[in-house]
């Protein structure tokens, strides 16, 4: 509200802002952010999808490309960013010498090495398969 005391222009003036949306597995944020501001992401290292099968994140994609989960950015333009994971399982491995686990990364080998023999008291044990 303004105090008029004669005639007068007024002329408004609008700020532009743009829609950024970031999609991540487990939520997508949508915000309008002024023009020329800067603007920080951050997707979480890891989603435990279940006991068995995490989420890693590798890096995003879209209007930005970034490998690390935190980042700031200046916006100039509607932005639609996406955050890549890859899927981790996790493999047991339960075999006479003790019971581990073991990350894994979809897709990927996995080496395990157990000796071909074991040598006990009165027997010997050696490796003649896996079984999964």
């Amino acid at each position: 509200m303004i105090k008029v005391y004669g005639p007068i222009t007024l002329e408004p003036i609008y700020d532009v802002y743009y829609l950024v949306t970031v999609i991540l597995p487990n939520g997508e944020i949508r915000e309008w952010v002024k023009e020329g501001e800067e603007y920080s992401i951050k997707a979480p290292r890891t989603i435990q999808v279940s006991d068995d099968v995490k989420l890693v994140f590798h890096k995003w994609v879209g209007d930005i490309d970034a490998s690390v989960p935190e980042y700031t950015f200046e916006v100039n333009k509607p932005m639609v960013i996406v955050g890549v994971y890859e899927r981790y399982y996790r493999v047991s491995i339960d075999s006479p010498l003790g019971k581990d686990y073991r990350w894994v990364p979809e897709g990927n080998p996995l080496i395990i090495y157990e000796p071909p023999e074991l040598p006990g008291v009165l027997t010997i044990r050696v490796l003649s398969y896996y079984i999964s």
